[in-house]
């Protein structure tokens, strides 16, 4: 017969491991593929130039050029005017 003392224990150890293994997963999820985006998506193509020129600037500046040749690099279209 198992004592209460070690299905408590077992319980508990069961838990930890459902709650790792959701932990694990959600974490897989969230990080597979992150550092290589093929390009900017929804809000990216707004706030990314912006938040951009408050770094580089200390303000807002204007982006008169394409987003996604931002996305390609290309900073040139950022205007201070």
């Amino acid at each position: 017969m198992i004592s209460a003392r070690l299905l408590v224990t077992l319980w508990r150890f069961r838990a930890w491991v459902m709650a790792g293994s959701v932990t694990l997963l959600a974490g897989w999820l969230r990080f597979a593929n992150l550092g290589t985006p093929r390009t900017l998506v929804f809000d990216e193509v707004h706030y990314v130039p912006g938040a951009y020129s408050l770094l580089r600037y200390g303000y807002e500046a204007d982006w008169t050029g394409d987003k996604q040749v931002f996305a390609d690099g290309d900073y040139s279209g950022l205007t201070t005017d």
